[in-house]
């Protein structure tokens, strides 16, 4: 005769395993402070997300060295950009290599008068808002 064949209890797992996830679920009352609520029928969860206004970037044609004609996005009318140019920093190291070469004598300002060596401003003749800077190199 021989034994029984060997049928493992499959609430317990083998031997030398860790109990079931399930094995320690009791459906007496919580315990206290864990006790979590249950989920009311017909309710809903609303969740209320508030953004900042983003600025916008409107890229209107190439703001180039000279006047352009737009619509300004701050007073929203159709204008013609008031430039205003000033030396760029390529023009003040120019200016600057010139100084240190020995073109000292005045020879070293021609940078700063150069309209390719120029930042233009473009402003708003209605409002004064900056527009945009078309910067040289």
């Amino acid at each position: 005769m021989s034994a029984p064949p060997y049928i493992p209890d499959s609430s317990k797992g083998p031997p030398g395993y860790p109990p079931p996830y399930d094995a320690g679920v009791s459906t007496g009352p919580p315990q206290p402070g864990f006790h979590q609520p249950h989920p009311q029928v017909g309710t809903a969860t609303v969740h209320v997300l508030t953004t900042q206004p983003q600025p916008v970037l409107i890229v209107g044609p190439g703001l180039g060295t000279h006047n352009a004609q737009m619509t300004c996005p701050h007073c929203r009318s159709e204008i013609q950009t008031k430039t205003d140019k000033k030396p760029s920093i390529v023009a003040w190291i120019s200016a600057a290599v010139c100084c240190l070469v020995g073109c000292w004598l005045g020879c070293c300002l021609i940078p700063l008068c150069v309209d390719s060596c120029m930042d233009v401003d473009h402003r708003c003749p209605n409002c004064n808002a900056h527009l945009g800077t078309h910067r040289s190199y």
